[in-house]
């Protein structure tokens, strides 16, 4: 089901939406808004917006805009439909899936969000339905400062978050000029040189996500496209409280059908007395973990079903951005006896993902029918959509994701045992957006990573 579509359409085109993590917020609560030197100011007790009005100048440009939205601007982002879309893809990709899965819902609602700004009709109406908004220049404004908050360029923290939005376009494509003024990074290519097309789009790929991902497009694959949509996001960033690698072992993963069937071995790492929220949450029959991220407004959201009342799939089933903020809200610092495995997980994501889309209601845009005139005159359509994910998970933090168990039975804390199926969340929890999501449902799913040194508990 994850072979390439094949390209059918001479004004087709590739949507790329890339997500690259390497090993483990954003918006103010507390709001003052003023005029400083004839400029307009939105500033918190973190952080003013002079740092992001010099970035982006969006406070000088849109002076009246930013006055009337400055606490909207500089406060959460709950107007924005993004995590409700986060959560509706992620489901659609993993629930009844056979194998894991690993993603970042918020690079392909960035890498969808390009193509809103160049649809029109209907087209532009389904996009706008599934990806929770409303109005090209609104939806503009906000995009670039949720993009600019998620990457704190203004802040010094133990994380790393890149974005690189882009769009790739034939020249024989006539553009509309305003396209600009919506997608500011532009490049026309000379897609008849289909190697030469794809080599510069995977340096940009390969810089961007420090060589990760070395080759995301093969030449074949731009066979019949003549535009390119790209988002790529890298994150890096370190434990508030890293694993001790003397701790890591090899221990069993077990089948959440059979209490006595081992699907495999994976390497768990374990901290015998790890402080973190934790809560037993009822609505989805499950107990959810928040490992936070050193210095940071990032988090690991672990969910582990309750196995004798609930499976990985109806717990992903009844997931959603409203449960998933409910659950934070009530979680209390806890003490456990913590577990993750230590792995390496890659996805590729093609055909699922326009099925998914076209349960969301998006389908014009994969059609002779789509609407993409606020691109060109010539006729334009959706022909692949390619997303490619890396995560590493290691004692020193996470390379996109990360998963748990619990070793040792000595030890008078409770255990938080990620030894089944379960699934983790990369969550910005000041901006409401979930970053990153994945199920880890078998080892052989995964690769191993090199343990440092491992010792056996007894």
């Amino acid at each position: 089901s994850r072979m390439p579509l094949s390209a059918s359409w001479m004004t087709g085109g590739i949507f790329v939406a890339l997500l690259l993590w390497m090993t483990p917020g954003c918006y103010g609560q507390e709001l003052n808004c003023f005029q400083e030197e004839q400029k307009n100011v939105c500033e918190d007790k973190d952080k003013n917006c002079k740092v992001w009005a010099d970035e982006s100048g969006q406070c000088q440009e849109n002076a009246q805009w930013m006055l009337s939205n400055c606490r909207k601007a500089c406060g959460r982002c709950d107007h924005f439909g993004v995590e409700d879309f986060n959560m509706a893809v992620f489901k659609e990709l993993s629930v009844n899936s056979n194998s894991s899965v690993f993603m970042s819902p918020y690079s392909l609602w960035s890498a969808f969000l390009l193509t809103y700004f160049g649809s029109e009709g209907t087209t532009k109406n389904q996009l706008e339905a599934a990806l929770g908004v409303r109005g090209k220049k609104e939806t503009h404004k906000e995009w670039k400062l949720l993009d600019f908050f998620l990457q704190k360029p203004y802040q010094q923290t133990g994380t790393t978050f890149r974005i690189l939005n882009k769009a790739y376009f034939d020249t024989s494509v006539p553009l509309k000029k305003c396209i600009s003024e919506l997608i500011y990074n532009l490049q026309e290519l000379n897609f008849e040189d289909k190697q030469a097309t794809a080599d510069i789009i995977n340096e940009e790929v390969r810089n961007t996500t420090e060589g990760m991902i070395p080759k995301l497009i093969k030449a074949k694959d731009l066979r019949a496209a003549n535009f390119l949509l790209l988002n790529a996001v890298y994150f890096k960033g370190n434990w508030e409280t890293q694993f001790d690698s003397k701790y890591t072992e090899r221990r069993d993963f077990k089948s959440e059908q059979e209490k006595s069937s081992v699907l495999g071995k994976v390497d768990m790492m374990f901290d015998p007395k790890r402080s973190l929220k934790l809560v037993k949450y009822a609505p989805l029959n499950a107990e959810i973990a928040e490992i936070p991220y050193d210095n940071s407004t990032i988090s690991m959201i672990l969910i582990k079903p309750y196995w004798d009342v609930a499976t990985l799939d109806s717990v992903l089933s009844n997931l959603t951005s409203a449960n998933l903020q409910d659950a934070m809200s009530q979680m209390v610092n806890s003490t456990v006896q913590l577990g993750i495995p230590k792995f390496r997980m890659e996805t590729r994501i093609e055909r699922d993902l326009v099925k998914a889309m076209n349960v969301l209601g998006v389908t014009e845009i994969f059609s002779g029918r789509a609407d993409l005139s606020g691109f060109s005159r010539v006729p334009l359509h959706v022909d692949k959509v390619i997303h490619e994910a890396v995560v590493e998970v290691t004692e020193e933090g996470t390379r996109a994701a990360a998963a748990t168990a619990v070793l040792g039975t000595r030890f008078s804390y409770p255990q938080l045992a990620m030894n089944k199926p379960f699934i983790f969340l990369i969550h910005d929890k000041s901006a409401n957006v979930t970053l990153f999501a994945g199920t880890f449902r078998h080892p052989d799913d995964a690769k191993p990573l090199p343990t440092l040194r491992s010792f056996i508990l007894e």
